[in-house]
């Protein structure tokens, strides 16, 4: 663990993924009330988190949507506009080998999320969802 700014790893995500978003016509909305979150932390696993949420968010999102990343003192939001979650998936997504039936999901090893929660606990980092089916997805990191 080193001292990192974790506005700085999410940053880093964005930029990485945000070809991905293109391929979609996703439009990637970022509003930020700091631009500095110090900690320490493994800016690679950190990194690897904020890249699942946000492979997530694009995977499930219809061409030509948006994702809201929101970023304040105290949590980070990462929102998207998509297929939504049904409620009775919500208590197991974070569940390793854990896939909701959806269509989007045929490919996915059930592994990403069971990972990134493991990455936030290691961080002292809270990582939870809140959904909306057929309305929306956030994930949120406090």
């Amino acid at each position: 663990m080193y001292p990192l700014n974790l506005i700085d790893v999410l940053n880093d995500a964005i930029r990485s993924i945000k070809h991905i978003a293109l391929t979609k016509n996703i439009t990637i909305n970022y509003s930020s009330k700091i631009n500095q979150k110090n900690m320490d932390g493994d800016y690679g696993r950190l990194r690897q988190m904020f890249l699942v949420i946000l492979d997530n968010a694009i995977k499930f999102s219809p061409e030509n949507q948006f994702i809201d990343i929101n970023v304040d003192k105290d949590k980070i939001t990462i929102t998207d506009y998509g297929a939504g979650i049904h409620k009775k998936d919500l208590n197991h997504i974070f569940e390793r080998f854990y896939k909701t039936s959806d269509e989007g999901n045929k490919n996915g090893t059930g592994l990403g999320l069971a990972i990134s929660k493991e990455i936030a606990e290691r961080h002292n980092l809270n990582l939870s969802v809140e959904s909306s089916f057929g309305n929306y997805t956030s994930f949120i990191i406090e």
